[in-house]
């Protein structure tokens, strides 16, 4: 659910001028356990981040599915997990820089465009819920970040 809702509410912006939104939600999936406030911030983070990348014209794509490579959390909780998968076509990140992504105040963007905490706030988030964050980036081509939740209960 906040998926949705903050995807519907960024798209109103004209931040999304020239960038197609593309939602794939699976329906009836597993309740995850997460505070959907906190989850909300991680969505927003991520895609805030997905629009600064994209020169537009532009892509994002968000899904939803039941998880199927869920190493680490079914290691830990012996389970499948919810994933939800953020694809940009937007600049990619340099390899040099992809371990330093989750570090507090690393960022590539100019100082007017962020503070280099949205993607350390969302990992400390995601870790505090038993989740993970994945990232994979090819320069020129975009970036793909995966949240797996455990499923609740």
């Amino acid at each position: 659910k906040p998926v949705t809702e903050i995807t519907e509410s960024l798209v109103a912006q004209e931040a999304f001028k020239d960038i197609e939104l593309s939602l794939k939600l699976a329906q009836d999936l597993p309740e995850v356990y997460a505070d959907p406030a906190q989850f909300g911030q991680v969505v927003l983070n991520i895609l805030l981040n997905a629009i600064h990348a994209i020169t537009p014209p532009g892509r994002i794509e968000v899904e939803t599915r039941l998880g199927i490579k869920c190493v680490e959390i079914a290691k830990r909780l012996g389970g499948n997990c919810v994933e939800v998968v953020f694809v940009d076509t937007g600049k990619g990140i340099p390899e040099e820089h992809m371990h330093k992504i989750f570090d507090p105040f690393f960022s590539t963007k100019a100082a007017t465009k962020g503070t280099g905490l949205g993607l350390a706030v969302s990992y400390g988030i995601i870790k505090k819920h038993g989740g993970e964050i994945i990232a994979e980036s090819v320069v020129g081509k975009g970036t793909t970040f995966t949240v797996r939740m455990p499923i609740y209960g």
